[in-house]
């Protein structure tokens, strides 16, 4: 199946839907109808209209916090502040949050539940 001609930004979403099915082992002929699918859904949903697509830099940032959270074992401060050019405070504030963000995971919320389990 062929997509209808699209303009660019559909035919980009219908062919980035379409290689990412195919990595995932999606044969080619329907990956390529349910990208196109996907292009369609956007055309009818939004089409005409002005619409602001979020750079998603919080979410980004986010997952950067919880990856130098993993990595630090508590003696790799300085090479952690190095590798993601922080300051030695930002990376304290970078521990403590996601900590605590842990903890309120862990506990449903209540921190101090967290603290007085442990």
């Amino acid at each position: 199946m062929k997509c209808p001609k699209y303009p660019s930004f559909l035919a980009d979403i219908a062919g980035h839907n379409a290689r990412i099915l195919i990595e995932k082992g999606i044969g080619e002929e329907k990956a390529i109808e349910v990208g196109c699918e996907v292009a369609e859904f956007f055309r009818a949903q939004w089409g005409g209209l002005s619409i602001y697509v979020p750079k998603g830099q919080k979410f980004e940032q986010s997952k950067r916090d919880v990856k130098i959270y993993e990595e630090f074992d508590g003696s790799n401060m300085v090479e952690l502040c190095r590798k993601y050019e922080l300051s030695d405070r930002k990376f304290r504030t970078i521990i403590t949050g996601v900590r605590l963000a842990y903890r309120k995971k862990v506990t449903g919320g209540n921190a101090q539940d967290f603290r007085q389990k442990n």
